[in-house]
């Protein structure tokens, strides 16, 4: 029936119970520019019936039951700004033919089953606002193309199995306001070149195998909000300079292998409602002007009065 609505430009059947296959017959609708059927209990491949949509800019898939691998078909739907198919069950790899879609704002395919390496081709898309790829199987680098998207806001890589060291190119996305990178199996030290990211909110890059001193560059992130370093095998002090981030009201550097004592210009940060630094080699005592969470999250003592810890 939904078939012969032949002049129909948006269809949106998001989050009812709908349940079977995706109609073949949706195909038929070329004059669709968007497309949801989000939020549902689809089940089956994505039908090829619509690569003939060729006027699609929205094809929004998410939270469903679907299968198979991503079609080929998809990147011949050169007018999409927004692909979205996570949270499903897609498997196989991602397509390189993805580049093919030159005018993409966001490439959502989170929270599937994929597998392989993310493809450098996806560095052609230089329009690309959102790439949130988490919760899938992806193997090997970064590719350092992920440094060519100039309006990228949001880069959410969290979650697979993702090897080799941090681009030093991410820290050319001037636009970037969320980074996580947490739950891989990444490696080396923190680009120093992340100092670079005014415009940062969310810095995640917990659960890996990182190494090296923090970064004293990440002092420049004034906007950080979130700063997840936990996990990784970081050294050295805690650089002073984090004592700039005065919006910052979640820091999380526990199970590293940090020293020294914590710097007293942190006590700056009255934003904080979270810290956690345990699990590490610290030493000293926590000042008089550092709030309570302070001594809860770090496992330290109060100095006691005449003891005064290091600034």
């Amino acid at each position: 029936m939904l078939g012969g609505l032949t002049a129909l430009q948006e269809l949106n059947l998001c989050n009812n119970a709908l349940t079977g296959e995706i109609p073949a017959p949706l195909g038929n609708l070329s004059y669709l520019e968007r497309l949801y059927l989000c939020g549902n209990d689809l089940t089956g491949e994505i039908p090829s019936s619509l690569g003939n949509l060729s006027r699609l800019k929205v094809f929004d898939l998410t939270n469903n039951e679907l299968e198979g691998e991503i079609p080929i078909f998809i990147s011949t739907l050169t007018g999409l700004r927004d692909l979205s198919l996570a949270h499903n069950n897609f498997t196989g790899e991602i397509p390189n033919s993805l580049s093919n879609l030159e005018g993409l704002h966001s490439l959502s395919l989170g929270n599937n089953q994929l597998t392989g390496e993310i493809p450098a081709s996806l560095g052609s898309l230089a329009g690309l606002e959102s790439l949130y790829l988490r919760g899938n199987k992806l193997t090997g680098e970064i590719p350092s193309s992920v440094g060519n998207h100039p309006k990228l806001k949001w880069l959410n890589l969290e979650d697979n199995l993702l090897t080799g060291e941090i681009p030093f190119s991410i820290g050319g996305l001037s636009s970037l306001s969320d980074l996580a990178l947490g739950n891989n199996r990444l490696s080396g030290e923190i680009p120093a070149s992340l100092g670079n990211l005014s415009n940062l909110s969310f810095l995640k890059l917990d659960s890996n195998l990182l190494t090296g001193e923090i970064p004293y560059s990440l002092g420049n992130l004034v906007s950080l909000v979130r700063l997840d370093l936990d996990r990784n095998q970081l050294s050295g002090e805690i650089p002073s300079s984090l004592g700039n981030l005065t919006e910052l009201w979640h820091l999380h550097l526990y199970r590293n292998s940090l020293t020294g004592e914590i710097p007293t210009g942190l006590a700056a940060l009255n934003r904080l409602r979270e810290v956690n630094i345990a699990y590490n080699n610290l030493s000293g005592c926590i000042a008089e002007e550092f709030p309570d969470i302070w001594v809860t999250g770090s496992g330290l003592p109060r100095c006691n009065r005449g003891v005064e810890a290091t600034p």
